[in-house]
């Protein structure tokens, strides 16, 4: 799919880029596109090393190893985001007519290369068969532009979508708080669904049940959301939609109080924030 996203227009590139539909992992193939271009990218709501960020285990490992389809750009920084999680990094060895060098991480092959004088050089990695020449690296060549064409994060966000800030970044934030401080309230809820689960439609015991899983998930949920992990955010749809049935079918079928139909609603915010902010989490 790289290969075709190269016959792009830059047009048609910036559409791509500005629908929420279009996964990190599309999107950084398309960014990088752009950078070889030497064009600004201006319709992320977040910044382009946000979005390296976003990307999979597996999707970080591609980029490396299909290192000629992106430029150092995009390498060095999924190199950075490889060293951030502790993944295992790719050694290179590197060779001229007087010495052979090696192993070494990426970052330092593309500087070695950038600064030797000898154009009889060649490189080898794991899964080579055998050495290529220089004129072959993907990186030949190449200079990083990324900090002199992309805005800051601030301008970034401030130019982006119409002026509007990226929420979904802070969005993870806000809600780990709401689940820190939800704990007593949930502490609650156990009592509430013991004592008046009889006459409800779901009866007693799996409110209760469920009450007393968010006491116990409840600070690991939060901890989830403010590191942007992945679970914490299904977990956080999971809980949020058995609260909305939970609370809003108390008042449907039981004719509960307008309080119950508050704690729907606030879990419905919920809901939709979460959907909102999914591609900040990793």
């Amino acid at each position: 799919m790289s290969a075709n996203l190269h016959d792009l227009n830059t047009e048609d590139i910036r559409a791509e880029l500005a629908l929420r539909s279009t996964p990190p992992w599309q999107k950084v193939l398309l960014c990088d596109v752009l950078l070889s271009r030497q064009e600004e990218i201006r319709e992320l709501t977040y910044s382009f090393d946000d979005l390296v960020g976003l990307l999979r285990r597996e999707q970080l490992n591609r980029v490396l190893y299909t290192a000629n389809e992106f430029t150092v750009t995009t390498i060095l920084l999924v190199l950075a985001e490889t060293k951030r999680r502790k993944m295992p990094q790719i050694e290179w060895f590197v060779s001229d007519r007087s010495s052979q060098v090696g192993p070494m991480p990426l970052d330092q092959l593309i500087q070695w290369v950038n600064e030797t004088e000898d154009n009889e050089v060649f490189f080898w990695r794991e899964e080579w068969e055998q050495w290529k020449p220089l004129e072959k690296a993907p990186f030949w060549g190449v200079q990083p532009f990324f900090r002199q064409t992309f805005p800051t994060k601030e301008k970034q966000a401030a130019t982006s979508n119409g002026g509007v800030n990226n929420s979904s970044s802070a969005m993870p934030v806000l809600m780990g708080i709401f689940q820190a401080v939800s704990f007593p309230f949930w502490l609650v809820m156990i009592f509430v669904a013991i004592f008046t689960g009889f006459n409800t439609f779901l009866g007693p015991l799996l409110p209760t049940v469920f009450a007393t899983f968010m006491v116990f998930i409840c600070i690991p949920l939060s901890i989830g959301l403010f590191l942007k992990k992945r679970w914490a955010w299904g977990m956080l749809l999971f809980t949020s939609i058995f609260g909305i049935i939970w609370f809003g079918g108390h008042v449907i079928i039981d004719g509960a109080s307008k309080l119950w139909l508050l704690l729907a609603v606030f879990e419905g915010i919920i809901l939709t924030l979460a959907l909102t902010a999914k591609d900040a989490f990793s």
